[in-house]
């Protein structure tokens, strides 16, 4: 069974959240995107919907897009990263 994340309004309204319960190896990610930023818990990766914080713990912050269907293809993208 696939798991399924959420993507949110965030609470300040400046962006967007999507939340799985799932760990992110943020090596991956930073070989697969183009990385501004990699500490242990986060790197900040430029995709398609613009600046794009992804955290070790699954959440991903979309801080310049309004593109709610974009931002689910990367998310799922970026969650499917094994």
């Amino acid at each position: 069974m696939e798991q399924t994340f959420t993507l949110k309004r965030c609470k300040t309204k400046k962006g967007y959240t999507a939340k799985m319960r799932k760990r992110i190896d943020l090596k991956k990610i930073a070989k697969r995107y183009d990385t501004e930023l990699e500490t242990p818990v986060l790197a900040v990766i430029k995709t398609e919907c613009g600046k794009t914080l992804v955290y070790d713990y699954g959440e991903i912050v979309f801080r310049e897009s309004k593109n709610e269907e974009q931002m689910r293809k990367i998310a799922k993208e970026i969650y499917s990263i094994e």
